[in-house]
């Protein structure tokens, strides 16, 4: 009997040592785990990993933290992880620390990059995932799902519904994407200045084109100084069940902003360039704002919509089933729903009366009391 034990035994570490490398690593031991990564296919993490250095990978790669959702820190600045490639990196079921000063999650240097995140958190002190392409990333894809990402800076005693940084931090950093697209459902970017940041070179005509960029938010809560800080034209935003929360805890200066910001002149009106207008669908969900004691105090707003100087960006409110989108003045600093900063009142009202906006009854827009009526742009 006890020879039979012995036989089964060896024949159990034989078999072991038979699994292939991804496997077999060690994932606790930082040299182990970078060889498996190196290897390419799918790395199955066996112990939480520090980093004393970035991780470059150049290939397909998935890497998949288990049920145990095992955790990759990096202690340093800049980014954990660098995508060289516009090969897949998938990351699974793990956490992603990168709490240092400047640290960042994932930065994506291919033609093409292409990330799935799928039931991860990302802790991170500056920006969560971003594309860093020289050109226009034709192709380009991020996608994020049943995930958390946010920003690590958060003081002790404060939540994410009353606190952001004031300062230009990025859950989503869509740079130079062009026929591209950015798809987040069942998720949570919280705490940056901008939750998803669009922007990148200007082209010939001096304009940042993202032609063919589809930002799909689906059943997903942003809550920052902004949730869209839009700098690039020729998108569509696709909005549904979502959570949009401005949050403004500046204590002065110039720093007031808006639950969405499309920026002042992104489509060169001023050059008469024109050039094709985003376009915002939104369905159900809500757009709010807060302001801190500190905000009101030192006279700080924080505006709900703030649309482009020259008012072509378009709007669509749709209703979710029955449910209308939830538009509320949380903060009580607002004139109307829309803002702009150089259009005049008049100007306002025929923006609202144009086919620019739409859907105005599928809204539910109120002031902070929750039952007076809030109106779309400000009276004449």
């Amino acid at each position: 009997m006890k020879k039979k034990m012995v036989a089964l035994l060896a024949a159990a570490v034989m078999l072991v040592s038979l699994l292939p490398a991804a496997f077999a690593a060690d994932t606790m031991d930082e040299a182990a785990f970078r060889s498996a990564v190196a290897a390419g296919g799918t790395v199955t993490m066996t112990g939480d990993v520090t980093l004393t250095g970035a991780l470059t990978i150049d290939k397909a790669v998935t890497i998949d933290g288990t049920a145990s959702k095992y955790s990759i820190t990096y202690n340093g600045s800049g980014a954990a992880i660098n995508t060289q490639s516009n090969d897949v990196l998938i990351l699974k079921n793990l956490t992603l620390n990168a709490a240092a000063s400047g640290g960042r999650g994932v930065e994506m240097f291919g033609s093409a990059p292409v990330i799935t995140v799928d039931g991860c958190t990302l802790n991170v002190n500056n920006r969560g995932i971003g594309t860093r392409t020289g050109a226009p990333a034709a192709g380009a894809s991020i996608t994020v799902t049943n995930s958390v990402i946010q920003n690590s800076q958060l003081p002790g005693g404060k939540s994410y519904d009353t606190w952001a940084t004031v300062a230009d931090t990025r859950g989503i950093s869509a740079w130079n994407m062009k026929s591209a697209a950015v798809k987040v459902t069942g998720s949570t970017i919280q705490g940056f200045g901008y939750c998803i940041n669009v922007s990148g070179n200007e082209n010939s005509e001096r304009i940042i084109d993202t032609e063919n960029t589809t930002f799909t938010i689906t059943n997903s809560h942003l809550k920052g100084w902004t949730t869209f800080n839009v700098w690039g034209a020729r998108s569509v935003y696709n909005i549904t069940n979502t959570e949009l929360l401005g949050v403004n805890v500046a204590t002065g200066g110039a720093n007031s902003f808006a639950t969405i910001v499309v920026n002042d002149d992104i489509y060169k009106q001023f050059d008469l360039v024109h050039a094709e207008a985003n376009i915002f669908n939104i369905t159900g969900g809500s757009i709010k704002n807060y302001l801190s004691n500190e905000a009101q105090s030192a006279n700080i707003e924080e505006e709900l919509i703030r649309i482009d100087n020259d008012g072509i960006t378009r709007i669509v409110f749709s209703k979710n089933g029955r449910a209308k989108v939830d538009i509320q003045d949380c903060a009580d600093c607002c004139e109307s729903v829309l803002y702009s900063p150089v259009r005049t009142a008049a100007e306002m009202q025929d923006y609202y009366n144009s086919d620019k906006l739409s859907g105005e009854g599928n809204c539910a827009a109120v002031r902070s009391d929750g039952t007076t009526a809030l109106p779309f742009v400000p009276a004449l």
